[in-house]
């Protein structure tokens, strides 16, 4: 994708294709042969409107997919370090989710995550992504672990004293 492309893309696309992504490429393949599923998705999107869109992609996912239900989970960005760990133990972790970047390696580290390499491929493979955001942000010993989904500047600013 050249970046030309990319810097079009706007909040709301980014989000709609990510939504969709998270959804249709990781769940669909497994979710398609099984009528009646449910699926669970967790998001940290706790403002309205974004929660409100994200139901609007699933809506879309499940008329795609009939005999499949999501349930979405809004698991708050400050909670998902706990809340992770504590489903992983109790076996309710979601089948989908978009959690913060510090949380995924520790996820695949605890055999919380899947490695994402053919859904990687299935969306056209590591040229598909602008260059270097999948490799800085989702590769960890040789494989895919997470696929960027909202990417933003973190800064670190001080007071020289």
């Amino acid at each position: 994708m050249n970046d030309t492309r990319i810097n079009r893309i706007g909040r709301r696309r980014l989000l709609a294709g990510a939504g969709g992504l998270a959804l249709a490429a990781l769940a669909a393949p497994h979710v398609r042969a099984q009528n009646g599923r449910k699926l669970v998705f967790w998001h940290g999107y706790t403002q309205k409107p974004r929660a409100d869109f994200m139901r609007e992609v699933a809506d879309r996912f499940e008329a795609a997919n009939p005999g499949v239900k999501v349930e979405i989970e809004v698991v708050p960005w400050s909670a998902q370090a706990q809340k992770w760990p504590a489903a992983l133990t109790g076996g309710t972790l979601p089948d989908v989710a978009i959690v913060l970047a510090e949380n995924a390696i520790p996820m695949h580290l605890a055999g919380a995550l899947h490695p994402a390499d053919s859904v990687v491929q299935a969306v056209g493979g590591p040229d598909a992504f602008k260059p270097g955001v999948l490799d800085g942000t989702g590769r960890f010993q040789g494989q895919y672990v997470s696929l960027p989904h909202y990417v933003h500047n973190r800064i670190l600013i001080y007071r020289k004293g």
